[in-house]
């Protein structure tokens, strides 16, 4: 699966980002809200890591790490929390190139991961 995404991007990489987005964004409205479809929907963000140019991957991620931070403060309850943010955390570790370029924004995910690890809420933490 991750292959074909990688060949349609190539194919369209606007066309890609757009769906993507697009699909995003009914996130965002609680239109296809359910954990299943946004796992699904940044494992497909996180697998076309590489296949664009690198100022449009930028973009596109900006964007992409935007959108689920504002999901994130909208949303209620703290499973549905954890579910966006351990989100929030594979997504942003399949673009390195990004972390490797934005050392400031590297340190806060790298926080934040070290927040998780202490984080005593159920699911986020193997027992």
């Amino acid at each position: 699966m991750r292959e074909t995404l990688i060949y349609l991007s190539h194919l369209d990489h606007e066309d890609t980002e757009q769906q993507m987005l697009k699909k995003l964004s009914k996130q965002l409205s609680g239109e296809e809200w359910t954990w299943n479809n946004l796992n699904t929907l940044c494992w497909a963000i996180g697998s076309i890591s590489g296949s664009m140019a690198e100022e449009q991957e930028n973009r596109f991620l900006v964007m992409v790490i935007r959108d689920l931070l504002n999901l994130c403060e909208i949303t209620k309850g703290k499973d549905n929390k954890a579910v966006i943010a351990s989100n929030i955390m594979y997504v942003v570790g399949q673009y390195p190139k990004f972390l490797r370029a934005h050392w400031k924004f590297l340190k806060t995910v790298v926080n934040k991961l070290f927040e998780f690890m202490h984080e005593t809420h159920p699911g986020v933490q193997n027992e």
